[in-house]
């Protein structure tokens, strides 16, 4: 969004801009830990990130849900490079 605006899935109170999230989320380990699972320039922040997603119940959807849609982060227990490499590649278009 260019005006400004903050999407936050994980918190919660008044004024906090939620678009509807995936119920499995609601059972998520890491919910709330914004500055844990979005700090891929952090070695310690990943590694503590990977291990409260090994314990995580919805890592399967959690990871599905991060490769549909391209997130930037940790998600079930991989980070945006992991993830990137588990895609196909694209293929060339001949010019």
């Amino acid at each position: 969004m260019s005006n400004g605006h903050v999407v936050d899935l994980w918190s919660e109170g008044e004024g906090v801009f939620r678009p509807d999230r995936p119920k499995w989320q609601d059972q998520a380990r890491c919910r709330g830990m914004l500055d844990l699972f979005f700090n891929e320039g952090s070695s310690i922040s990943i590694r503590k990130a990977k291990e409260i997603c090994a314990m995580c119940p919805v890592r399967k959807p959690c990871l599905q849900f991060a490769l549909d849609n391209e997130e930037y982060g940790v998600w079930a227990g991989t980070t945006t490079v992991e993830r990137g490499r588990r895609k196909p590649n694209k293929p060339r278009r001949r010019i």
